[in-house]
């Protein structure tokens, strides 16, 4: 287990890898200005990233892949605030879950990244609580590829189960959905130029949004 608390770390072909069953907690650290992205977790690697300024990357700013899991902006599921990150100005998305990956991400401050604020995708799933996700260049939120984003709960008022925010809009939609991906939970303010959601006829998503 490695711990990384307190660095700023710039440059370089990406920030941090996780990787191949590792586990690490990052935090209090700015990952900025790399070539690629900011923080990666992949290949059956866990990571517990707070505090963090993940910004100006070339790539994304977290992308948890292959196999992986993450918490992203708390620490133990018995938190009563979050200790979240600010992932902004990424060129490309500000967090992926890809390949299978699971990931739980609670009360970010995900803005201005140049396509989504968090996309999930190849059935991968997400919990996606209490973020403020405005200003992305695409939606707030993609999920797709039969993967599963869950946002918030339908009642109650813990960060867990609080919906997420939009002030600025994104500039597609709030939430959008392709190929066979299912949205469930509280929509909240999440909005964005293009309308609140995108769910397609014959794209097999499934909207259980209120």
């Amino acid at each position: 287990a490695v711990s990384v608390d307190g660095f700023n770390i710039s440059g370089g072909s990406s920030g941090i890898e996780v990787q191949r069953g590792a586990i690490a907690v990052i935090k209090n650290t700015a990952i900025q200005d790399t070539g690629g992205n900011g923080v990666i977790v992949d290949q059956f690697a866990f990571a517990v990233v707070t505090t963090n300024t993940i910004r100006n990357n070339a790539g994304d700013g977290v992308v948890v892949r292959e196999g992986a899991a993450a918490r992203i902006g708390f620490n133990t599921g018995n938190e009563l605030s979050s200790i979240g990150n600010v992932i902004q100005m990424n060129s490309r998305n500000g967090i992926t879950v890809s390949g299978s990956s699971s990931a739980r991400v609670v009360g970010n401050d995900i803005n201005n990244n140049g396509g989504d604020g968090i996309r999930v995708m190849g059935s991968s799933q997400a919990d996606i609580a209490d973020n403020m996700i405005d200003n992305n260049g695409e939606a707030g939120i993609f999920v797709g590829q039969n993967s599963v984003v869950n946002l918030g709960e339908s009642t109650g008022t813990s960060i867990f189960d609080l919906p997420n925010s939009t002030n600025d809009n994104n500039i597609g939609v709030g939430v959008e959905c392709a190929a066979g991906g299912i949205a469930e939970g509280r929509l909240g303010t999440l909005a964005g130029d293009l309308g609140l959601t995108s769910f397609p006829a014959g794209s097999g998503c499934i909207n259980d949004l209120t």
